[in-house]
């Protein structure tokens, strides 16, 4: 761990807020029935067969995330070189990467979301660059609301949300 992903690991814990902290109906559900998921609902319906659940604590969220939404549609980004673009899509997946220009990127691809629509990214906080290129991504005109998980980050797609929020969110 870098010090400055140590610091901002810091700030995250001090930040965080659990579903009793959060003034949105749409993030409180999200919490009780993504991040939790006492009851195991998801993790049920899943069934285990979605590749995603074998890339450890985040990649069952992506998962369980899906299935939530009921999601159908994704394109990783950066996507392969014979991409045609299509959509809309339900979720733009960032792979991590040394030299990230999510920023750039969701310029390019946001157009292609679906309202209520997402884009995952990995590792917003690993290092100083990864930081300001997620605090950008927050910034962007069509994310209607960002959620911060400290190793993943969450950006929706949805006009129905009149001002911009960002959250802090415990996991």
């Amino acid at each position: 761990m870098t010090i400055h992903a140590f610091v901002q690991y810091l700030k995250y814990k001090r930040k965080a807020q659990g579903r009793h902290g959060v003034h949105s109906p749409f993030v409180y559900t999200f919490v009780e029935e993504a991040l939790q998921d006492k009851n195991g609902a998801l993790n049920a319906k899943i069934g285990g067969a979605d590749n995603y659940a074998q890339q450890g604590h985040y990649g069952q969220l992506v998962t369980r995330i899906k299935a939530l939404y009921s999601y159908q549609s994704l394109i990783k980004i950066p996507p392969p070189a014979d991409f045609t673009p299509g959509g809309p899509y339900d979720m733009l997946l960032f792979k991590p990467g040394d030299n990230p220009n999510w920023s750039a990127d969701l310029e390019k691809y946001g157009h292609l979301v679906a309202n209520e629509g997402m884009a995952i990214i990995s590792g917003i906080h690993t290092t100083a660059q990864h930081t300001t290129q997620w605090n950008q991504c927050c910034d962007n005109a069509l994310v209607t609301l960002s959620i911060d998980l400290y190793g993943m980050g969450l950006l929706l797609f949805n006009k129905d949300f009149k001002v911009k929020q960002h959250f802090v969110l415990k996991y």
